[in-house]
């Protein structure tokens, strides 16, 4: 098996995508936690007084025991497989386990089928196991991840923060509960748009995309492409809302009711925007011929490239700051001075060549707090 096979393989999604669901939904309670007081079995209060460990340790022994987890599971899928290349077993066992574990997901959907949660039953199945689905939700996931780590470690990250938590409590014009609903929202019409793109472009034989081997050129061609596509229409589509008033008002003010951007607000927008968004990532998909596979890696690093811009951070050895396009330079075009500045996503060519380009600069302020500073010559008279 070679080994981007090996990296894509069923196996190796199966060790991970358990890891990827404790920490979306583990990381969904820690996002509404303020929010659910009144529900708690012990105050806050409670947890620091009576637990022995620090949350910071607990996540470390997390990570270690998931680390065991994986390399158990595919240490077992090694020796199941029988070290063949073609990934066959060795022995006809597991296939009546597979067989067993398709009758109770058929069992479970049957019932499900009873009481009307799943009425296209037929659709679900078709789902249930496929890369489409695995294309779709995997950035979701890694959304809620990535942004939920920022989250967490807030409060210990507080000296690296662009503004302080009095100005997103006095500039910011909606709650953070009220983000994380629109964001949901969002994401809803991302997977129903993802998962239509799939299934309309599927061949006469049902395949989502041609099964043949891609060489590390022609992975690196469709990632040069599809980052090209998404720069260019993102930019263009932010560019218009920003120089029309009526899409701004209507369409655009919404994500610019955060002032001071935190990670988990960065899908925070309209739900036509969202449309907007999506097909533009829909169309850079399918220009660059991207395999769902492949798509679910491309759209991840774009999840994460898009959080980390809307942290309102700047991380000692975060590797986005080896570019000009890093938070700082979002956190620019947030901000009331900077609002018709700074529209790219990847690069900055597109803000060159439009004029609308703004340096900055990150410099401790007089309280000794790091601040996001325009470098054009006009600083000087706001």
């Amino acid at each position: 098996m070679a080994a981007a096979d090996f990296w894509l393989s069923d196996e190796v999604l199966s060790a991970f995508i358990p890891v990827i669901v404790y920490w979306v939904y583990a990381g969904l309670y820690t996002a509404i936690e303020p929010w659910c007081e009144n529900y708690r079995l012990h105050s806050k209060e409670e947890e620091d007084e009576m637990n022995l460990v620090s949350k910071e340790t607990v996540v470390k022994g997390v990570l270690l025991q998931q680390f065991l987890q994986i390399v158990a599971v595919l240490l077992l899928y090694q020796q199941v497989t029988g070290g063949n290349d073609n990934g066959a077993s060795a022995v006809q066992q597991p296939s009546s386990y597979t067989d067993i574990a398709r009758q109770i997901v058929i069992a479970m959907m049957d019932a499900c089928d009873r009481v009307h949660i799943f009425y296209m039953q037929g659709v679900a199945m078709a789902y249930v196991t496929s890369e489409e689905l695995l294309a779709t939700l995997v950035p979701v996931a890694v959304y809620w991840i990535y942004s939920g780590m920022y989250v967490v470690f807030e409060s210990r990250f507080d000296k690296y923060k662009l503004h302080s938590k009095k100005e997103e409590d006095e500039k910011n014009l909606v709650s953070r509960k009220t983000v994380v609903k629109a964001v949901i929202i969002h994401q809803a019409v991302q997977t129903a748009v993802n998962l239509f793109m799939y299934a309309a472009t599927r061949d006469e034989d049902g395949e989502a995309s041609p099964r043949k081997p891609l060489t590390l050129l022609d992975l690196v061609k469709q990632l040069i492409i599809a980052m090209m596509v998404i720069d260019t229409w993102a930019f263009f589509v932010h560019w218009s809302l920003h120089q029309n008033k009526f899409l701004y008002r209507h369409l655009h003010v919404p994500h610019h009711r955060l002032v001071v951007s935190y990670s988990f607000g960065a899908q925070y927008m309209h739900p036509i925007e969202g449309l907007f968004d999506t097909v533009g990532g829909t169309i850079a998909i399918l220009l660059s011929g991207m395999s769902p596979r492949t798509s679910m890696f491309f759209i991840s690093f774009t999840i994460i490239k898009l959080v980390d811009d809307h942290c309102g951070m700047k991380l000692p050895g975060n590797p986005f700051y080896l570019f000009s396009n890093n938070a700082a330079y979002h956190d620019v075009h947030h901000q009331f001075y900077g609002a018709k500045h700074n529209f790219s996503v990847y690069f900055v060519i597109w803000d060159k060549i439009m004029g609308t380009y703004m340096p900055y600069s990150v410099e401790k302020n007089p309280e000794g707090r790091l601040e996001v500073r325009r470098g054009d010559q006009d600083q000087k008279h706001d």
